[in-house]
């Protein structure tokens, strides 16, 4: 768990980075292969890939909605995007990290012929707590990743320097 904190806080600070530009910049594409390990020890971590990054779009947040499936948000399937669709990817990598499992069923199995509507609605439910697979991760780091995952946007961290604090503050309790 300490590792998985250590490197979901670089990922947020890269996301800080590109999130507090004017206007802001969408990665858009978080997935673990888009994660780049520079060093082991200590553990360094980089963002890659920001070949479909772009502006937040200026009306409401609606955009094509582009990347890999598995990692969209619930309101993907609205057409909707913004930086917290980015922080969602993060829980989803923290989540696999942690359990060694991907949190939603239909994302596990072979999603040809799965519509995006029927995918994207089962993360309309909380997945399981990542403790229910490890008995080490703390009630801290769940509600962390918990609050990352929320179904709805507006229950999720607001910005990557939000969700960034949060994980440092775990970093100091640890």
């Amino acid at each position: 768990p300490g590792d998985v904190l250590s490197a979901t806080e670089q990922i947020l600070a890269g996301l800080q980075a590109t999130h507090e530009l004017s206007p802001p910049v969408l990665h858009r594409d978080l997935i673990p292969s888009n994660i780049l390990v520079s060093r082991v020890c200590p553990l360094e971590v980089k963002l890659g890939d920001f070949a479909i990054a772009q502006q937040m779009p200026s009306h409401l947040g609606l955009a094509r909605v582009e990347g890999v499936v598995r990692y969209f948000p619930p309101e993907a399937r609205l057409g909707y995007l913004d930086v917290r669709s980015d922080l969602y990817a993060v829980g989803l990598i923290a989540y696999q990290m942690l359990t060694g499992v991907f949190p939603f069923r239909s994302s596990n199995s072979n999603t040809a012929g799965i519509r995006l509507d029927d995918m994207l609605a089962e993360r309309l439910t909380p997945p399981p707590r990542p403790s229910s697979f490890r008995q080490d991760i703390s009630p801290g780091i769940d509600g962390l990743v918990m609050k990352a995952l929320a179904p709805r946007a507006i229950d999720r961290f607001s910005t990557a320097r939000e969700f960034r604090d949060a994980v440092l503050g775990m970093i100091a309790v640890r």
